[in-house]
C-alpha cells in the first residue's frame, strides 16, 4: 500500500517573482548591449524573449517549465556569445536552483520506507520514526532523533486507514 502527499510550497510565488526579475534584468542588460553597439544587434532577440516569457508568466500564473528552461538556456548562450560565459553559468545555476526550490514537496509512504522529495530526495526507514499521525489535514512525522515534521496537507486520504497503516508499519 502507498500513500502520497503533495505539500504546496507557499513561497513558490515569491521565488517565481524573483526569477521573473532575473529574466527582466537580463533583458535590460541585453538591450543595453544592443543599443551600445550595432555589433550586438542580435541581443535584441534574447531580450525580447525574456520580456515575453516574463509577461506571460505574470499574466498566466502557471509557468510552463519547458518554455522557462528554453529561455534560461537562451540567456546562458547569449552571455557566452558576449564573452561573459561566467555570467551565463551563474544565471543557469541561479535559475535552476530557484526552480527547484519553488517546486512542491512530495511525501510518499510505502510499506518499506518514507520518501520526502523537495529540494533533494531523502529516504527514511520506518525504524527511524517514533510516530506518524494524520489528523484534520495535519501530517505529523516524529523521528526518533527528536526531530518533528508537521505539514498541512490537502490530500483526500482516509485518515483512519492511513493511521492504521502507519501504526502497523511502526510496530513491525
Amino acid at each position: 500500500m502507498t500513500f502520497n502527499f503533495k505539500i504546496i510550497n507557499a513561497k513558490s510565488n515569491l521565488i517565481r517573482l524573483i526569477t521573473d526579475g532575473l529574466f527582466l534584468i537580463n533583458a535590460f542588460l541585453f538591450l543595453f548591449f544592443a543599443i551600445k553597439s550595432s555589433m550586438y544587434n542580435w541581443t535584441y532577440i534574447p531580450a525580447i524573449i525574456s520580456i515575453i516569457v516574463t509577461i506571460l508568466s505574470i499574466f498566466f500564473k502557471k509557468r510552463n517549465k519547458i518554455i522557462y528552461l528554453i529561455t534560461a538556456i537562451i540567456i546562458c548562450v547569449a552571455w557566452i556569445q558576449l564573452s561573459y560565459a561566467w555570467l551565463g553559468i551563474i544565471m543557469i545555476i541561479l535559475l535552476s536552483i530557484a526552480e527547484r526550490i519553488a517546486s512542491d514537496t512530495n511525501i510518499c509512504f510505502t510499506s518499506s520506507e518514507i520518501i520526502i522529495t523537495s529540494f533533494s530526495k531523502r529516504k527514511f526507514q520506518w525504524n527511524d520514526l517514533q510516530n506518524v499521525v494524520l489528523k484534520d489535514g495535519l501530517l505529523t512525522i516524529d523521528f526518533k532523533n527528536n526531530k518533528l515534521l508537521q505539514v498541512s496537507t490537502s490530500n483526500l486520504i482516509n485518515e483512519k486507514m492511513f493511521n492504521d497503516f502507519c501504526k502497523n508499519q511502526l510496530s513491525n
